[in-house]
């Protein structure tokens, strides 16, 4: 009989771990990781997902750049003019890409106000410069998030929850 038992909780911890691959994981730590060479920014877009909001930076020709997502704080200053930016919200993620470029392709505004998403407020671009692009996600409230890289097309996805 414990070897029944044993095999049954063995078989749940293996599918409580396959379950938390797929769901990623939502944390408030920061999140970083390496691209795959200079990136154009082609779209940048946010949605409700469920019970989380989406963030999405998409880019052109399957390259991403290197990517670091933290919680930040204001004043939230615009590189190049040192102009601060306000952003809606009581608390904020930052996108931080290196080798990235957010002008040559996307022509859209700096500020991105979602319909719909219960806690992200809006999403501004502070800075595109020398290959440095940062965007700053207002939030209602500082909640955990998850990023995941995904390919064809090459997007940055921050899942943030409610």
């Amino acid at each position: 009989m414990s070897t029944l038992l044993t095999k049954r909780r063995l078989g749940v911890a293996a599918c409580a771990l396959m379950l938390l691959s797929l769901t990623g994981c939502f944390t408030l730590d920061p999140k970083s990781g390496a691209g795959n060479g200079f990136a154009y920014i082609t779209d940048v877009r946010s949605a409700r997902q469920g019970d989380t909001d989406r963030v999405v930076i998409e880019f052109a020709a399957n390259k991403l750049p290197d990517w670091d997502v933290r919680l930040d704080a204001p004043p939230f200053i615009q590189d190049g003019s040192g102009n601060t930016i306000k952003v809606a919200g009581h608390a904020a993620l930052a996108v931080r890409l290196t080798g990235a470029d957010a002008h040559t392709f996307y022509n859209k505004p700096a500020r991105l106000n979602p319909p719909g998403t219960p806690n992200v407020t809006e999403v501004v671009r502070t800075d595109d410069f020398e290959g440095y692009v940062t965007h700053i996600i207002g939030l209602e409230n500082a909640r955990r998030f998850d990023v995941t890289v995904l390919k064809a097309p090459s997007r940055l996805v921050i899942d943030i929850q409610h």
